[in-house]
């Protein structure tokens, strides 16, 4: 089995990770509310603007812009004070912020006897001004905008009976604004028809208005994630003031990594990051070992200088020696992590920091020796601990630590 492929079979056994980064921010009636995406838990957070939300968006700089009727608001990420509203020319159905800062906002259509066409516009979303036009659409009836993190605007047509409608969700091109269908959610019924759209971090498309869903961006299917609300017609995932990843590869190596339009440039120590997942330090994935022992099969290890130690479950073999590997049966997965970090609030003078690379090998036996590599900025480290469950299912993690906080 080669390392590549050794690699990938490891990361399609992977186990889901116990959290995410992703806090979606919504304006639940008069009020701002924090939904964890991943547990469907609530926080409150205070006061949205008075007149609610029509639509909502991020800066990249982080400020939070809020439309409502023909007022725009920018919220602080950190504290959620609303500022006084700069006046727009129009009620935006939909705003969304590309990274370059360009802001993109869609215009409600004349619904009467004879629907107009909703239009797009662009502006400059870190001052709410400067409003282009940039063309019609060929809807009367879109309600939602958000950007991917391929840099495409993506936008949500509620019904099947406006101008030249087609429900279900499209992209829009930011020249023309040109709509291209994509396809609509099956089984969704009329109120839950999303009255917005965003993206989550890892690239994720979520929306809704009384649920809040996740949706397949191939086949449009919804995913129920939270239920209860009271209208929303704004939300989007908050900014990442300091980004934290764990990257697997499959051998030392380097690699550039930017998990999103919006992100760090990183340089990494594997070869290539095959899978990716963000992490805090109390906040560790799990991963399931897969038994890769055939029946009846046996394997020896000849060690470096460091000698041979034993393999007790919940325990991990760290050699920095040479490994002389002599496996029967199957032969080792091998593979590569890294954890990489960039938090220029914390650390303005070196904001990004990394551990050293870890070359791990997972043996026919059940046995994981880890052997570190490359160099550590900052002083961070990394290691690897394994467990096991009472029905027999053994997983390992990767914590790290930042000698520097």
């Amino acid at each position: 089995m080669s390392p590549r492929i050794a690699a990938a079979f490891f990361v399609v056994l992977l186990a889901t990770p116990l959290a995410r980064a992703d806090d979606l921010l919504l304006v639940d009636g008069l009020r701002f509310t924090l939904l964890d995406t991943d547990t469907g838990v609530t926080q409150d957070l205070g006061p949205a603007p008075p007149e609610g939300s029509d639509a909502m968006a991020i800066c990249p700089s982080g400020r939070i812009l809020v439309g409502c009727g023909f007022q725009l608001y920018f919220v602080d990420p950190l504290t959620y004070a609303v500022s006084e509203p700069v006046v727009m020319p129009f009620g935006p159905k939909g705003i969304a912020c590309a990274p370059d800062g360009t802001g993109y906002a869609l215009r409600a259509g004349d619904l009467g006897p004879s629907p107009d066409p909703v239009s797009l516009f662009r502006f400059d979303a870190e001052t709410g001004t400067d409003f282009e036009f940039i063309g019609d659409t060929d809807s009367s009836t879109l309600t939602a905008l958000a950007m991917g993190p391929e840099g495409r605007l993506y936008t949500w047509d509620i019904s099947a009976v406006g101008l030249f409608a087609e429900r279900g969700l499209h992209r829009v091109d930011t020249e023309t604004a040109e709509l291209t269908y994509i396809g609509d959610a099956v089984g969704l019924d009329n109120v839950n028809q999303p009255q917005w759209l965003d993206f989550d971090p890892q690239g994720r498309l979520f929306g809704g208005r009384f649920a809040v869903y996740e949706f397949d961006l191939e086949t449009v299917a919804p995913t129920l994630v939270a239920e209860g609300f009271d209208d929303v017609r704004g939300a989007a995932f908050l900014p990442l003031q300091a980004e934290c990843f764990l990257v697997i590869g499959n051998t030392p190596g380097q690699a550039p990594f930017q998990p999103t339009a919006w992100g760090h440039a990183f340089a990494t120590q594997v070869d290539g990051v095959d899978d990716w997942y963000p992490v805090l330090m109390e906040d560790i994935p799990e991963f399931v070992i897969p038994d890769l022992l055939p029946a009846g099969g046996t394997m020896t290890v000849g060690r470096g200088a460091g000698g041979a130690s034993g393999g007790a479950s919940g325990s991990v073999d760290d050699d920095v020696g040479a490994l002389h590997v002599e496996p029967v049966g199957h032969v080792p997965v091998e593979f590569t992590v890294q954890v990489l970090m960039w938090n220029p609030q914390v650390f303005p003078s070196l904001p990004e920091q990394s551990t050293h690379g870890l070359a791990v090998r997972l043996f026919p036996n059940g046995r994981v020796v880890t052997v570190p590599y490359g160099e550590s900025v900052g002083g961070m480290n990394i290691w690897a601990e394994t467990d096991v469950y009472e029905a027999g299912q053994r997983v390992i993690r990767f914590p790290f630590d930042i000698p520097l906080l």
